[in-house]
């Protein structure tokens, strides 16, 4: 695939080569574009400010303009010398799209409570997480004895796989399809289930608005890797059907 790109870009000759996220690709891609002499946009900054920051001196050689979607990292960029512009995060262009109405909000505090189950938009996700979130809303409902009433808004090029996987799923989730669905969900949810990932970002309310948060309630996020992952603990979630809506308990695992 680097080949193909790199001899794609030497016959057609683009005036500017933009590199989207990603990084562990385009890194290996940002050489060969200057070796070719064509300008590098990269959008979505790498996360040098939580791992791996020793990669901006390679961001300073090859990138010729960096676009961050945090007001925090366009400050990084500037204080390193590289050339930045701040163009905010998608997610801000969907605020009224993720606002409760107030009759949403009376069913947000209504019982069965919604539970958002995310468990990501990548097949590798799907199949490494779905196992662990079948088993989680099945202890949550069993051993915490919580009333549920879970969602899953299902991607459509992984919906089948998604069905195949809550075939076994003792407590099994209403799947939506369609951004409609998806966003009442949001709105209506009294906490969440999440892959971690930008999704997190809808429920944390430790950045400003202005940076991407756009809701709050409780969240239990999981991240899975190389078959780590064993079992999830409930956390704070046995509090959230008793406590107010916009509490912040974040449990993590």
């Amino acid at each position: 695939m680097l080949g193909r790109i790199e001899a794609m870009a030497r016959e057609r000759r683009p005036d500017v080569f933009v590199a989207i996220d990603f990084p562990d690709f385009n890194f290996r891609l940002l050489p060969r574009m200057r070796a070719l002499g064509i300008p590098v946009v990269y959008y979505i900054s790498p996360q040098l400010w939580a791992w791996r920051s020793g990669r901006m001196a390679t961001v300073k050689r090859y990138v010729d303009r960096m676009l961050t979607i945090f007001p925090f990292e366009a400050s990084l960029y500037e204080q390193a010398g590289v050339p930045v512009t701040f163009v905010g995060h998608p997610l801000i262009e969907r605020l009224d799209e993720l606002r409760p109405d107030p009759q949403e909000q009376a069913e947000r505090d209504s019982q069965p409570a919604t539970l958002l189950v995310l468990p990501g938009s990548r097949r590798s996700e799907i199949r490494r997480l779905m196992p662990v979130f079948g088993a989680v809303l099945h202890r949550l409902v069993t051993q915490h004895g919580l009333s549920l009433a879970p969602v899953l808004p299902a991607v459509s090029h992984l919906r089948s796989e998604i069905e195949n996987q809550i075939e076994s799923w003792p407590v099994k989730p209403l799947l939506l399809a369609g951004e409609a669905d998806k966003y009442k969900a949001f709105r209506t949810a009294r906490a969440a289930l999440a892959a971690s990932g930008t999704v997190t970002l809808t429920f944390d309310n430790n950045i400003s608005v202005s940076g991407g948060v756009v809701m709050l309630y409780p969240y239990l996020f999981v991240y899975g890797n190389n078959g780590l992952i064993q079992n999830c603990s409930a956390g704070n979630f046995n509090n959230w059907t008793s406590a107010d809506s916009n509490a912040n308990n974040v449990a993590s695992t």
